[in-house]
């Protein structure tokens, strides 16, 4: 506002210096009329030399002036780049609000307010862009947003069902293309040498793992952990991790300062045969005693092809402490 105020000013000193010039020519004309050559010659070069003062006189004028118009020009251009900033959504504000954000999502996700529970809304700079992140639940799916915080575009999406639980054995996509949740566990019990009576599961739900669909199945027989993840297209076992839990073993306690060991051959057979493989099949093969928990294991390591086996061998007693199996 100042500055338009200053500009203003100027144009009016400018106004005034041409209303001067002006003046000045009329009075020499005024003059000038019926007068001798003699005089008309002094009262010309009079009126040049007026029209040139003045001439000079407006000239810084209209220099200020023209400064001020391409001032005022850049600062336009300067907001106008601004406002496109903030509309690509690189800005350091956010123009939608939160509400805005959910809205987005739950409109994408064909659902209400009511028939969720939020979980988190927050904002965020994802890449130079700001962004919503919104997550909530409906049901037994949980749903994952980004929102772009300038345009309200929808950035990226995730949807996860947890704790997958279909009557009936069915466990089936509507296309037919999924094992069921019984299918996955007998999968495990059987890969574990287990009925479903020596067991109690902790967890069996649906999720996906590198774009693959795959149920995890978790659960206990007596003091031991069993994790699985099973293919739920296929039903073949991706991986698995054994844990014996709270091991305890008064008999051998306090031997592993004895040297009483079995062997690295006893501790790679007793590995081999509950992969049920060979040491000719193997490949990247590592043996190593290490301490856990104070007690002595030996840590086995190897691939078969593109399955990866660690196992740890109690190094007393020879027995299978934890084992898991990737496949790559």
């Amino acid at each position: 506002m100042k500055k338009i105020f200053e500009r203003n000013d100027k144009n009016n000193r400018r106004g005034k210096m041409t209303a001067v010039l002006a003046a000045a020519l009329a009075a020499a004309m005024m003059a000038g009329c019926g007068a001798s050559p003699q005089t008309q010659n002094t009262t010309a070069a009079q009126t040049q030399a007026a029209v040139t003062a003045t001439t000079e006189a407006v000239k810084p004028q209209a220099a200020e002036t023209t400064a001020a118009s391409a001032e005022t020009t850049a600062a336009a251009a300067g907001a106008t780049a601004a406002a496109g900033t903030a509309a690509s959504g690189t800005g350091t504000t956010a123009t939608i609000s939160e509400d805005d954000a959910r809205q987005a999502a739950l409109t994408h996700a064909g659902l209400s307010e009511g028939d969720v529970t939020f979980i988190n809304t927050h904002l965020d700079r994802d890449d130079g862009r700001l962004v919503y992140d919104v997550e909530f639940y409906s049901g037994n799916s949980e749903y994952d947003y980004e929102i772009d915080a300038a345009t309200g575009e929808i950035v990226s999406y995730d949807y996860d069902v947890e704790s997958y639980n279909l009557a009936s054995g069915a466990g089936q996509t509507q296309s037919g293309e999924y094992i069921s949740e019984t299918d996955a566990r007998n999968a495990a019990l059987t890969h574990a040498g287990l009925a479903e009576a020596d067991v109690t599961f902790v967890k069996t739900h649906l999720d996906r793992d590198d774009g693959r669909m795959v149920y995890d199945v978790e659960f206990y027989s007596g003091s031991s952990e069993y994790d699985y993840e099973i293919d739920a297209s296929t039903g073949e076992i991706i991986s698995f991790d054994y844990d014996a839990e709270s091991y305890q073993n008064t008999a051998t306690s306090g031997q592993s300062q004895s040297g009483d060991y079995i062997t690295v051959d006893e501790a790679k057979a007793a590995a081999f045969t509950h992969a049920g493989v060979a040491e000719t099949d193997t490949t990247r093969l590592k043996v190593e005693m290490d301490y856990d928990d104070g007690r002595a294991v030996y840590e086995v390591e190897f691939n078969v092809g593109r399955t990866e086996y660690n196992y740890e061998i109690d190094a007393v007693t020879g027995d299978l402490l934890s084992y898991d199996m990737d496949n790559d």
